[in-house]
């Protein structure tokens, strides 16, 4: 028999959709890189493509299974797609992002030769209810998980008395800034004055991102520092509600709300401080990216963040506008000290989230399950 290793291995990526999402990026991020170490690499969107199926480079076989649902006969049929594609293209490695994915990868039964590999990015406490009720029998078909943190690695374990020795922890992989995007040209670009303080958040606009809290805390800024502007990169189900809460509090023209943007880079760039309420994470990717930029940030403390973040910015308690508002007026009033922490974010992500260091830990873990193939 002839045995592979790592950089011969057949990965196949398995998600809902490629659109615009933290986990979708990781997973052209992942694929890219194995692509670069020489790995043959495809992708199922299980729902549809999207912005970062575009992304994607040396991607071997790419299938979209327009499945809307998962837990009727759509799910059956994509389990039933999944196998054939499984077995048609000899894949040694069946990667699944999200919850719906890891479940029709495990209907599918990897075909029966594929490892099947669980990238879990989410507390387990946040897990759908169908997802646990399914949870012993995906445990037994996972060859292995993947978790961005080890929060999450520790959520598992606890909730579901998985080993610890089946999860291994791989960090978000982020790439550096883009070059050329200067701050002025940022601001000129997001019409943005060069005089003003901003203050900067990114991500899906839904409960647990906890905006509210972020408003409420720019609000009470204002008087203090006139010159401020929130700046909101995202879209999500409680937009509305956020931009309302906004007008209420009288920040018309100081908060801008721009939606799903291309333009993150810019925002980051343009921005002087970075500000992240969520009340769970698993490791955000929003949070890492913007250490990399050199943002001094000021984040709700959970674990998630202080495992991300460690001591190079300002902490306040979940849902405490207060403690988020004293954060942010800090650094809006101390210069040297919002420089000072940072330069040390970016450090600890050039020392910490490597892309290098992401891939060849994926790199292990497929030569593991290819040795176990014997």
């Amino acid at each position: 028999m002839i045995i592979r290793r790592a950089s011969q291995a057949r990965v196949l990526f398995v998600i809902d959709d490629m659109g615009v999402g933290g986990a979708q990026k990781q997973v052209a991020a992942a694929a890219s890189g194995l692509d670069a170490a020489g790995v043959s690499m495809g992708i199922v969107c299980l729902e549809r493509g999207g912005v970062n199926l575009d992304r994607l480079q040396g991607a071997r076989e790419v299938h979209v299974l327009g499945a809307p649902r998962v837990f009727d006969h759509n799910g059956l049929r994509a389990a039933a797609a999944l196998a054939r594609i499984i077995r048609s293209g000899r894949w040694d490695v069946v990667e699944a992002y999200l919850p719906a994915a890891h479940f029709i990868s495990g209907l599918a039964g990897a075909a029966g030769r594929a490892g099947l590999v669980a990238a879990r990015r989410n507390l387990a406490n946040l897990d759908p209810r169908w997802y646990a009720a399914a949870a012993a029998y995906l445990n037994r078909a996972t060859a292995f998980s993947i978790t961005n943190s080890r929060t999450v690695k520790e959520s598992i374990v606890r909730r579901y008395a998985v080993s610890p020795s089946k999860i291994a922890v791989v960090p978000n992989i982020i790439e550096p800034p883009a070059a050329g995007v200067s701050r002025a040209e940022a601001r000129r670009r997001l019409s943005i004055p060069e005089n003003a303080f901003v203050a900067a958040a990114v991500g899906t606009i839904g409960r647990v991102k906890n905006y509210p809290v972020l408003v409420r805390a720019f609000a009470a800024l204002l008087p203090a520092v006139p010159n401020a502007l929130l700046v909101i990169a995202g879209d999500g189900p409680r937009r509305r509600a956020v931009t309302a809460l906004g007008r209420s509090l009288g920040l018309d023209g100081r908060l801008r709300m721009l939606g799903m943007t291309r333009e993150v880079d810019a925002v980051l760039a343009a921005a002087d401080v970075f500000v992240h309420a969520s009340t769970s994470e698993g490791s955000s990717n929003a949070l890492l990216e913007a250490m990399a930029a050199g943002l001094p940030a000021v984040v709700s403390d959970i674990p998630a963040n202080r495992e991300t973040l460690g001591g190079s910015g300002r902490y306040f308690a979940p849902a405490d506008w207060r403690g988020c508002l004293e954060g942010i007026l800090e650094y809006a009033t101390n210069p040297g000290a919002a420089a000072c922490d940072g330069a040390r974010g970016r450090r600890r992500i050039e020392k910490r989230f490597i892309p290098a260091k992401s891939i060849s830990r994926r790199m292990r873990i497929y030569n593991t399950l290819l040795e176990a193939s014997r």
